[in-house]
């Protein structure tokens, strides 16, 4: 839900983070990056329950596929 500046910094911040654990040895760590937007806004432009349902449903079918559930 971030856009601009602040969807690049926090993409290279977690790419940085990701690399990081990665060369740590820990070969569970993994970036996800959500493609539900937030087309409802909640309060002060926060995801409404609706967005927050969506997300949910978009997690879960990563990890499922991911953890092999």
């Amino acid at each position: 839900m971030l856009s601009g500046g602040m969807q690049s910094n926090a993409r290279r911040n977690i790419t940085v983070a990701v690399t990081a654990r990665s060369a740590a040895g820990d070969a569970r760590v993994k970036a996800y990056e959500m493609t539900t937007q937030n087309p409802s806004p909640g309060c002060d432009a926060h995801p409404s329950l609706a967005t927050h349902a969506a997300m949910a449903a978009e997690l879960e079918i990563e990890l499922k596929a991911e953890l092999g559930w």
